[in-house]
């Protein structure tokens, strides 16, 4: 069998993310403060955990280890079965596993009541559905018609009316359900099901806390585990799977203590490498609010051949999508930093987007890194082919600096029939002009990603029918499934 290496996949579930600060600002202007935080409270207190947060459950109803939550966990349609579910079913599913007594929670209840009056208004609601808190309804009445019967309609009427405002809210409350399973849960799915032929995974931990609060104003904000806490769980669970997960801890410019948070877990914790996330609002070079920290962070990496992985496309899981903060994704800026750190060891992950990649080749296209041009200011959004792509600019740094890499995760157009060509028939192309660039691309799914498209299951296959086809050589195979990320990773050969 093949060896793989993926070197692109997430461990962490709903307990390692702002879940309300996400829903304001991805459901904005729609969704209030209220109504998120009740939705936060509902989700993230039937998200199962590995480890026990040192502050005690985020619900005085359900403990994280509850019976109810062990219960109700996604174990028993964890997989093929839980794909084939709509939105529809996945909404009742999130509704279904919440005990009647959580509706009486005091921030349930204000965010549910909010979300009555607004629906009433827009007659997204009648009045008999209504719940009537000062009627004196049965508080314990489970049927349809009583108190919390109808306090539980609400709320399912609530994720059903944020996805009518935002389409693809419905792609991400299939992710939230699919996040509170616990993270060893994840990790054994992934194992056995999407990733099955896999020697090892390298996961990526998110530090998103501070972008998703509004600076200068009182935090509204936080994860259930503090930043603290997720780098200690998934040194523990490192421990625990060493030899088949690596961890890249996340770096957050934002915070002062940031690159000192990020030598301990180097250096004690035995963490890997570094995420680096531009989309949360910050720019790899000449970054004017975190200039001077992300340079040290770089000068860091370089005295000590720490690997940094940098996610690069034009989208992502943007902190501001309302202005666009995925572009601080630009290669180009990761072209400067080089020019100043040519050593530096870097991966940039999805390869700069699929917009390249899949773009339909041309005779005209740019294939030898020396006759590359520069992308112009106004390219973000404006990647109509190769050559006004992100990606020809990730091929030229891949050749033209020794220790930079990149990976090919959720490029989902792969799935696609009428794409598939476009990209076998560009990598043969550029292997051939540029044979060095074999050595430089890598297998990687972010299958959290994947999951949401419903092509997790097939993603690795895919790829490995490409490099089965005519053109690709076994040395190809190799270097893209295995011998590459090594390099990259600096992994003995005999793992």
């Amino acid at each position: 069998m093949r060896k793989v290496i993926d070197i692109h996949t997430h461990l962490f579930n709903l307990k390692y993310l702002p879940v309300a600060g996400i829903l304001v600002r991805y459901a904005h202007p729609y969704i209030s403060h209220r109504m998120a935080t009740a939705i936060e409270k509902l989700l993230v207190s039937h998200t199962g955990s590995t480890f026990e947060n040192a502050q005690g459950p985020v619900s005085e109803f359900v403990s994280p280890q509850s019976d109810v939550l062990k219960a109700n966990t996604l174990k028993s349609s964890f997989g093929t079965e839980f794909l084939k579910m709509d939105f529809y079913q996945v909404k009742k599913d999130i509704v279904a596993i919440v005990p009647g007594t959580q509706f009486l929670d005091p921030v349930v209840l204000d965010g549910l009541m909010e979300f009555q009056e607004m629906a009433l208004a827009e007659n997204f609601i009648s009045e008999v559905e209504t719940a009537d808190l000062a009627a004196g309804e049965a508080f314990g009445a489970e049927s349809p018609d009583g108190l919390i019967g109808r306090l539980r309609n609400l709320f399912e009427r609530l994720i059903e009316w944020i996805c009518t405002k935002v389409k693809q809210m419905a792609n991400y409350f299939k992710w939230f359900r699919f996040m509170q399973n616990s993270e060893e849960d994840i990790l054994r799915y992934l194992m056995t099901k999407d990733g099955n032929g896999v020697t090892l995974y390298i996961h990526h931990m998110m530090d998103v806390d501070n972008y998703f609060n509004d600076p200068g104003a009182p935090r509204r904000y936080s994860s259930y585990f503090d930043h603290i806490e997720q780098i200690i769980n998934m040194a523990s669970l490192n421990q625990k799977y060493d030899g088949s997960i690596y961890a890249f801890a996340a770096f957050d410019p934002s915070r002062e203590d940031g690159l000192e948070i990020i030598r301990d877990a180097i250096e004690e914790k035995g963490f890997k490498g570094i995420k680096f996330y531009p989309p949360m609002g910050y720019r790899p070079f000449d970054d004017p609010d975190y200039g001077n920290r992300i340079d040290r962070l770089y000068q860091y990496c370089i005295a000590n051949d720490v690997p940094i992985f940098a996610h690069c496309n034009k989208e992502g899981f943007e902190a501001q999508p309302a202005t666009h903060s995925g572009h601080n994704s630009n290669p180009m800026y990761w072209y400067q930093v080089l020019k100043r750190y040519p050593t530096l060891r870097l991966c940039l992950a999805h390869a700069g987007g699929g917009e390249g990649w899949f773009a339909e080749p041309s005779a005209t296209d740019q294939v030898h890194h020396g006759e590359i041009t520069d992308l112009p200011p106004d390219a973000d959004e404006k990647q109509e082919d190769w050559n006004s792509s992100y990606a020809k600019i990730v091929y030229k740094l891949c050749l033209s600096f020794i220790n930079v890499y990149c990976d090919v995760a959720y490029l989902d157009e792969l799935s696609h029939v009428s794409k598939y060509s476009n990209i076998r028939l560009r990598l043969q192309k550029l292997f051939a002009a540029e044979p060095g660039f074999s050595k430089k691309i890598i297998y990687g799914s972010d299958w959290h990603m994947l999951f949401q498209e419903g092509i997790n299951q097939t993603y690795m296959s895919n790829y490995m029918e490409l490099f089965d086809e005519i053109g690709f050589t076994e040395q190809n195979r190799e270097d893209f499934f295995w011998n590459n990320a090594l390099d990259y990773l600096k992994l003995d050969t005999n793992l």
